[in-house]
């Protein structure tokens, strides 16, 4: 009985909870790093190939473009996360590289946003005579 009551005790605390948020945080963090990195690297050889990788193969393209979405939006709110903790913990350079990096994010996901959003408004396609075109 003791050993049972220990246990919901355990449960009722969400200590349990707490910490698999940190490990998910934690995963997505380092994720979001491998996805951001390897985005810079398709991005680079596609520009270096003057579009030729992108264009040329649509599955790849897709992959590319679902990887940043998910690497910009999911770190996002991880950075601004690590940024407060920082704050809290007086850490002021580690502070400011959180806020500079998580500015930076916004202004990437408010940017594609704002721009899709204003294409979808004007009736305007994403990308003329190109792969992806939303009309």
């Amino acid at each position: 009985m003791k050993d049972q009551q220990t246990r919901l005790q355990a449960f009722a605390s969400l200590s349990w909870y707490e910490e698999t948020i940190k490990f998910i945080f934690n995963f997505i963090t380092k994720t979001s790093e491998l996805l951001l990195a390897a985005g810079i690297v398709m991005s680079t050889a596609n520009f270096l190939t003057d579009g030729d990788i992108m264009s040329q193969n649509k599955p790849l393209s897709d992959a590319w473009s679902w990887a940043q979405a998910i690497a910009i939006d999911s770190s996002l709110g991880i950075v601004f996360m690590n940024a407060f903790q920082a704050v809290r913990e007086r850490e002021k350079i580690k502070a400011i590289i959180f806020f500079t990096l998580a500015g930076l994010l916004a202004t990437v996901a408010g940017l594609i946003t704002h721009f899709d959003a204003l294409a979808h408004a004007a009736g305007l396609p994403v990308i003329k005579d190109g792969v992806y075109s939303s009309r």
